[in-house]
């Protein structure tokens, strides 16, 4: 399940109820705690983690799409990611950024 909102910011229609969401669904932009220590902004070596996967988008297909908020660095179409919980590196085939 996803939530659709509705809106206009050019009649202030929906903007503050889009915002409230957000404060209160979206991870947070600070420092995220990781295993060893606290992951900072401004690190340079590009780290995430996966706060939502949808899956069956299309009936047709059996698709999931993860939702990744990337905590530090940067990412590079193409560039191999650690996959922690499987040990593994792994290629994002088709990222939308």
């Amino acid at each position: 399940l996803t939530p659709l909102y509705w809106g206009a910011a050019l009649r202030d229609f929906g903007v503050r109820d889009l915002i409230d969401a957000l404060g209160a669904y979206a991870p947070s932009p600070r420092a995220q705690i990781a295993d060893k220590r606290p992951v900072e902004a401004g690190e340079p070596k590009m780290t995430g983690f996966v706060f939502k996967i949808q899956a069956n988008m299309d009936p047709k297909h059996r698709d999931r799409i993860a939702f990744m908020r990337i905590c530090s660095g940067k990412y590079e179409k193409g560039m191999k990611m650690r996959h922690v919980r499987l040990g593994k590196d792994v290629k994002i085939a088709d990222a939308l950024t």
